[in-house]
């Protein structure tokens, strides 16, 4: 008979969200999570041209980068994709020409957080998580949903961005996370 594995096995580049000390394994700490998201939300929130954040925008995207880091992404993986984010806000702010003011500048950039998290990740999470962890309260999934696909709209659909913008902030992003804990370098084999 066949025998049914229980250990999961991700594909995108994410650990599974535990730490392992002695023979037990827990999850990570709540409190350092949080420090670590308010850090990364400072850094995007003090790049040149970024529309600014009110106190509530500023709460909702450390509240996603926390909910990301607890959800078991490599800090390399979001610092990529806060990336990509950060560069479609920053075409978008460039679009909508001082439009953007307070939480609306924090709910948008939640939501290209995840359209770039869908480009980037093989295995990112659904809108439904999302929206029951960060935009519950605020709107119904379909109407995040339609605020999605016009911001997609706003993009043409496109999602690449150019090298140099995109390792500008990366480079930023990453200094700021030393310290971070990192996923194990995997081996390397000659060939």
């Amino acid at each position: 008979p066949r025998v049914k594995s229980t250990s999961r096995r991700s594909t995108s580049g994410r650990n599974p969200g535990l730490s392992v000390r002695g023979n037990s394994c827990s999850p990570p700490p709540v409190k350092g999570s949080m420090l670590r998201g308010k850090r990364l939300a400072n850094c995007l929130a003090s790049f040149a041209d970024m529309p600014r954040l009110d106190a509530d925008g500023d709460e909702l995207l450390c509240q996603s980068i926390t909910m990301l880091i607890a959800k078991g992404y490599h800090i390399e993986d979001l610092c990529l994709t806060l990336s990509h984010a950060c560069v479609y806000m920053l075409e978008l702010a460039v679009s909508m020409d001082g439009f953007l003011k307070g939480k609306e500048v924090g709910n948008i950039m939640v939501m290209l957080m995840f359209i770039a998290d869908s480009h980037l990740q093989d295995n990112a999470l659904p809108l439904r998580v999302w929206h029951r962890q960060l935009f519950r309260k605020s709107c119904s999934i379909r109407t995040l949903n339609l605020a999605i696909m016009q911001l997609l709209r706003r993009r043409n659909y496109l999602l690449r961005v150019r090298d140099k913008e995109l390792n500008d902030k990366y480079m930023s992003l990453m200094a700021v996370t030393q310290g971070f804990p990192r996923r194990p370098r995997e081996p390397t084999f000659p060939i």
